[in-house]
């Protein structure tokens, strides 16, 4: 194997070289500060990839309809800009509108500002206030006087300040003013022409995007493009669709009020919901503040803030849990997170950008195992299975906990599929602990008897429930099905829980351990229970050394930890699930009188 096949095995594997803690913790470092100091490169160029993904679909759907892709790109950008600059006009003017009104909202405000001084007992709490602090003033200036032991000289004059000013020629003064400008228009325009270049080369884009991601797995790279372009998509059009209801309610509810400018208060609410956290409360301050210059009572104010408090429940509550559902994938915490980060990285571009930069990063973990830390840390799917949260309270002893975990299960699946798809697979990982050395005979008891602690606990609450099916009383009791634990104490569990299991569907189930004497009374079959792996002639070996001390009777052969497709020899029932093993013992039963086989 020479160097470069040498390399692209490792780098199949995962395996780099230098790939040391040390070395991955410089590369995140590098990394961010690369996003930090180059902010004006990289903020130009994410606001294009967020606008190419909404504008995307508008596209594709123009192309579906024989347009060519030079004209419906460009007929997509021109119009989304066109809204963008609509927009940008009606506020300008709004605000316009606005400020010429503010010299009449300043009486009321004058007003509003008198009338809560007087209404405040003794003489009003403004001027207790302002009084102590000049006669505290007055105390301190006593007593440095005192300490000099001289008296207080009157201050010398000052001499006046003279400025010399240049003249500026009008060049300069129409400099000074658009020069704060130039910066977003030169922005704007990158952003527009990066936009129309993303989307007239976005199969390009996206085959070099392939190449650099690695060409040696084209379904899962492909998988992951379109994965995070829908998610990504769906998200801003969701979005834009809870923004612009939220923003008319608004604007509706203040004209209904009676807030001045309401279209104005409208439009910034559908804005600057777009920043997560803070923007419901930028786009709640300015009403506020106008409703309390508007009149001279404080009725108006109250009005005002229910309306925002009511208008952001629903929307948090309702609206957005049904129409956003699993668009983003990215946990609650995550969400914060990267708000947190990404202002301090790009400022308040970052806070806007947060979620969908997140979207992405999330959606890349999910496919690529080079990202898979992005999933774990910020996606919206448990870090941690059923069977292993199970697992886990269990090493901890937490019983409760255990349970708790037990019974959320229970209340959307039933009690196999709790027994099938947490408690094994927790068991599973016990035993693997076992056979490695980790958990000594001692802790495997210990945690063998906390699940049996469980299993109780959520099956007395089931037969609580009137869930288990009685016993036909003209049939008389049923013949009894032996559960044999295999060899160890977690293969006990197994028994007890299959024994619940067939109680639970009017069967009786008998648990027997290794070296326990059977009872007599009628059989109708037994169930090998095994946890650890096994072949079927492995079990087969254990069956033959446990039946010297039974009556022959059918035997169904539980082997919970072998693989689904694994082949039993010649006469052998597996089963692989407990709800398997409880259709085949029911499907035994059910051509059997009372009195059972013996």
């Amino acid at each position: 194997m020479d160097g470069d096949e040498e390399f692209r095995a490792r780098a199949r594997a995962g395996v780099y070289a230098g790939s040391s803690p040390l070395v991955s913790l410089g590369a995140v470092v590098g990394v961010v500060a690369l996003l930090h100091y180059g902010r004006d490169f990289f903020i130009p160029l994410a606001l294009a990839l967020l606008l190419s993904f909404a504008l995307a679909p508008i596209v594709d759907f123009l192309r579906r309809w024989r347009v060519p892709r030079v004209p419906a790109v460009l007929a997509t950008v021109l119009v989304a800009f066109a809204i963008v600059l609509a927009f940008s006009g009606v506020v300008t003017g709004q605000l316009v509108d606005l400020a010429e009104r503010v010299p009449v909202y300043q009486r009321n405000i004058q007003a509003k500002i008198a009338s809560a001084r007087d209404a405040l007992p003794s003489g009003g709490l403004f001027d207790r206030t302002s009084k102590a602090i000049k006669d505290i003033q007055q105390d301190l200036a006593e007593v440095t006087d005192g300490a000099s032991g001289a008296p207080a000289e009157p201050a010398a004059e000052k001499p006046l300040l003279v400025e010399t000013r240049e003249e500026t020629t009008p060049i300069e003064t129409i400099l000074g003013l658009a020069g704060p400008l130039l910066a977003p228009l030169a922005t704007g325009g990158v952003v527009v022409i990066l936009v129309i270049f993303m989307l007239l080369e976005k199969e390009g884009l996206r085959d070099r995007l392939i190449r650099l991601l690695g060409t040696g797995d084209l379904h899962r790279t492909t998988q992951t493009i379109n994965e995070a372009a829908r998610r990504v998509s769906r998200f801003l059009l969701m979005q834009l669709i809870v923004n612009a209801s939220y923003g008319a309610t608004i604007g509706i509810g203040l004209w209904f009020i009676g807030v001045p400018n309401p279209l104005l208060w409208g439009l910034l609410a559908t804005v600057l919901r777009f920043i997560p956290y803070v923007g419901p409360i930028l786009a709640a301050t300015f009403p506020l503040a106008l409703s309390v210059a508007v009149t001279p009572g404080w009725t108006l104010l109250l009005w005002t803030a229910s309306l925002f408090i009511v208008v952001e429940l629903i929307s948090n509550n309702a609206i957005e849990p049904w129409l956003y559902g699993a668009s983003t994938g990215v946990s609650a915490i995550a969400i914060l997170l990267a708000a947190i980060f990404w202002t301090w990285v790009w400022g308040a571009v970052g806070l806007l950008l947060s979620t969908p930069l997140t979207v992405c990063l999330v959606v890349l973990g999910r496919y690529l195992p080079q990202m898979r830390l992005f999933n774990v840390l910020f996606g919206s799917d448990p870090a941690l299975s059923a069977g292993e949260r199970f697992y886990q309270r269990l090493l901890a002893e937490a019983v409760d906990d255990a349970i708790d975990i037990a019974e959320e299960c229970l209340a959307e699946k039933s009690m196999g599929e709790l027994y099938d798809e947490v408690i094994l697979p927790a068991l599973r990982l016990g035993d693997a602990d076992v056979r490695r050395g980790v958990l000594d005979p001692d802790e495997a008891r210990a945690i063998a008897n906390r699940v049996l602690t469980v299993v109780e606990a959520v099956r007395d609450a089931h037969l609580d429930d009137g869930v288990a099916t009685p016993p036909d009383p003209e049939r008389g009791p049923p013949p009894a099905v032996l559960c044999l634990a295999g060899r160890t104490e977690f293969d006990r569990v197994t028994a007890v829980m299959l024994a619940t299991l067939l109680s639970m569907s009017g069967q009786t189930g008998r648990v027997l351990a290794p070296r326990e004497p059977m009872a007599a009374e009628p059989v109708l079959a037994a169930c090998l229970c095994l946890l650890q792996p096994a072949t079927p002639a492995q079990a087969r070996t254990v069956w033959l050394r446990l039946s010297r001390r039974l009556p022959p009777m059918p035997v169904v052969f539980g082997l919970w930890s072998a693989r689904a497709d694994t082949q039993p020899e010649a006469d052998m029932v597996v089963v692989h699930s407990l709800r398997q093993a409880q259709e085949r013992l029911g499907a035994l039963a059910a051509p059997h009188p009372a009195g059972g086989v013996t």
